[in-house]
């Protein structure tokens, strides 16, 4: 008799069982958990948005879904889910799904986060762009959301770098990491969220690892340094005596003086000596000579092993001279007795 009870059971389960799996019925107190997946996880304004269900026990494809959008009915897809389009930013859409006795809901607001990104790497004055990333400087990233009325201090903000998250917190918008390594690239994200989800805003950027570089300018006396007219190879200079600066570009240093900055000058294949005050400066006095001259710079650092740039220009003195009032020439120091 027990046998029997044990077979019946058995039976009244692989028949119950497949009508579970495949007409989707719950029995009271065991319905499935359903939530609504959301790609992307923080949609732009007027981006496409794909949602569907899941669920442990939830098949899409022998169940049916009702969504609406703000109210409307929309059809579903083959496999139960639905692709939307989101409105302005700040535009809000109710997207509701109902299966049966149960239903999710989910309020979107399309929303925007800025992303500014600059390198404490060294510029020299009125240098317009932003300070690139080098190897051995730092970064810098900030971000600005716009999420409504919501401040800064009640979102939370997720930092990734390559992918990874490196930063999370309420109210952390603004993070500082390593720059990327030489030839290499980093992309870093942000995600802005506010706490009940219903703003979710994200921004990326790549950042690729910049060969810092040396621009050489003339220091007139009278103007200073002519950061608006840089050198280029084959220019043509009509003093007599000049003065030329290197200015490097996306240094870690503090400036073009800095202490820790060496700089190898090298003047139609021979070493010469730089400024005595500024390493950075290499004075010509072309009096007695004319032609052109290969002017060649290695700059390096005795503290960023990663710093190392090599560059040359080709100068022709023409030897017509120019007045400038106040000067007085410097002795030649007899570089150029080979001819230049």
């Amino acid at each position: 008799m027990t046998m029997i009870k044990h077979v019946r059971l058995v039976a009244l389960f692989l028949i119950v069982a497949p009508a579970l799996a495949s007409a989707q019925f719950w029995l009271p107190g065991f319905e499935d958990k359903l939530t609504m997946i959301m790609t992307p996880t923080a949609p732009g304004p007027y981006s496409s948005v794909h949602l569907t269900l899941e669920g442990s026990l939830f098949n899409n494809q022998s169940t049916t879904v009702a969504w609406t959008v703000n109210g409307t009915a929309v059809a579903a897809n083959a496999d139960g889910s639905i692709d939307i389009q989101m409105g302005a930013a700040g535009e809000k859409k109710t997207i509701v799904a109902t299966m049966g006795t149960q239903t999710v809901t989910r309020v979107v607001i399309p929303a925007t986060v800025d992303l500014l990104v600059e390198a404490t790497s060294y510029t020299p004055p009125f240098f317009k762009g932003r300070p690139l990333a080098s190897p051995g400087t730092n970064v810098r990233a900030l971000a600005i959301p716009h999420l409504g009325d919501i401040t800064s201090n009640e979102i939370t903000y997720t930092w990734r770098q390559n992918g990874s998250v490196i930063a999370q917190g309420k109210g952390r918008s603004s993070i500082t990491l390593s720059a990327p390594p030489l030839f290499g690239a980093d992309t870093i994200s942000v995600e802005a969220r506010s706490a009940d989800s219903t703003y979710v805003a994200s921004a990326s950027v790549r950042l690729p690892g910049i060969d810092p570089n040396a621009t050489l300018y003339i220091n007139h006396p009278l103007v200073g340094i002519e950061y608006y007219d840089a050198i280029e190879s084959g220019a043509e200079i009509s003093d007599t005596e000049v003065t030329f600066s290197a200015v490097p570009y996306f240094i870690s240093a503090g400036g073009p003086s800095a202490q820790d900055l060496i700089y190898e000058w090298v003047i139609n294949g021979r070493p010469v000596p730089a400024g005595e005050t500024k390493m950075n400066e290499l004075t010509i006095n072309a009096a007695n000579s004319t032609g052109a001259a290969q002017i060649a710079l290695s700059l390096s650092s005795s503290v960023n092993f990663f710093l190392r740039a090599d560059q040359s220009w080709n100068v022709r003195f023409t030897g017509t001279g120019s007045t400038i009032p106040g000067v007085v020439p410097q002795s030649s120091d007899s570089r150029f007795e080979s001819g230049i």
